[in-house]
């Protein structure tokens, strides 16, 4: 099988190497507990501060009209979790109340052999990529939602950070 421009030429050979490579470089799959040692629901346990709030490219710090938005992640099993996120009504800048998912399940995000990060689908409803949770290696996560007010699928984001 030979890749084709769009003038239906064949790619080089090494066009065609590091397509693949790029392609493969990052891969989603479940939460490897016995390659790193780790349990990820370990690792990312914990109470998160918001810090950061952002929406169409404009950030602001927390707290924000003097309130901000707290996370706690609870281990269940190794690789699921309990997320519990406490939130007043605060216009477009929190969740408007507090929300909490059982039994979430946490899959890694690998470049290569190592766990770069892992993500969290809170809900099993198509959110346009909302109501998601991206959990760093520097003790940080993104919490992706679609604020009150906002139309559907117009999404912002919150930056916690692990106390």
């Amino acid at each position: 099988m030979h890749l084709l421009t769009k003038n239906n030429r064949p790619l080089s050979l090494w066009a065609t190497l590091a397509l693949s490579a790029g392609l493969s470089a990052c891969t989603m799959r479940e939460a490897p507990v016995a390659q790193t040692g780790r349990v990820p629901s370990d690792a990312i346990a914990g109470t998160y501060q918001a810090r950061r709030f952002t929406e169409n490219g404009s950030s602001t710090p927390y707290p924000i009209n003097s309130q901000t938005v707290t996370m706690t992640i609870k281990r269940l099993t190794s690789t699921s979790i309990q997320v519990t996120i406490q939130a007043t009504a605060n216009g477009k800048y929190s969740p408007g109340r507090d929300l909490s998912y059982t039994d979430v399940n946490i899959v890694g995000n690998t470049g290569g052999s190592e766990v770069s990060s892992y993500f969290v689908q809170l809900s099993t409803t198509a959110d346009c990529g909302y109501n998601t949770l991206y959990i760093y290696p520097n003790r940080t996560v993104d919490y992706n939602f679609v604020p009150p007010g906002n139309a559907p699928c117009s999404g912002a984001q919150i930056r916690f950070e692990k106390q």
